[in-house]
């Protein structure tokens, strides 16, 4: 399982943006096939997905390989709904490319045929107040 968190700010860039930013000799165009392998999206158009997203599922997947896991997650835990609204948008597309319909407060498949079946989520969390974080200590 992986889990990425957020509060306001973007999930990397979009792919294009990120293969743009590659110097000469980068091994940029090899890792992102890598990625799209792990993912099983080989046959897609992924210049329009946050980097990030396709880094963190592969994560997810390569992880529960190795751990022998009959399942693989990846899971966004936002802090800040309001102004994590772009993510949210950003995690929607990349659930349609993955073969799934994500929603708020629920793991979904994903339909693509990975090594091992995967699940995407995203949940918004409360921000631990100060007396909540004292109390845990």
């Amino acid at each position: 399982m992986t889990i990425e968190a957020k509060a306001g700010e973007k999930l990397d860039d979009l792919v294009i943006e990120w293969l743009k930013k590659q110097k000469k000799g980068s091994g940029k165009p090899a890792r992102l096939n890598e990625l799209k392998q792990l993912l099983a999206i080989t046959d897609c158009d992924v210049n329009q997905i946050r980097y990030q997203l396709l880094h963190r599922t592969a994560s997810a997947i390569k992880e529960a390989v190795r751990f022998n896991a009959t399942k693989a997650i990846m899971l966004i835990q936002s802090f800040n709904k309001a102004d994590d609204e772009l993510s949210w948008n950003d995690f929607k597309d990349f659930g349609k490319l993955m073969g799934a319909t994500v929603q708020e407060d629920t793991l979904v498949k994903a339909e693509r045929h990975t090594d091992i079946p995967l699940y995407l989520g995203w949940v918004n969390s409360e921000t631990a107040t100060t007396w909540q974080l004292a109390q845990t200590i």
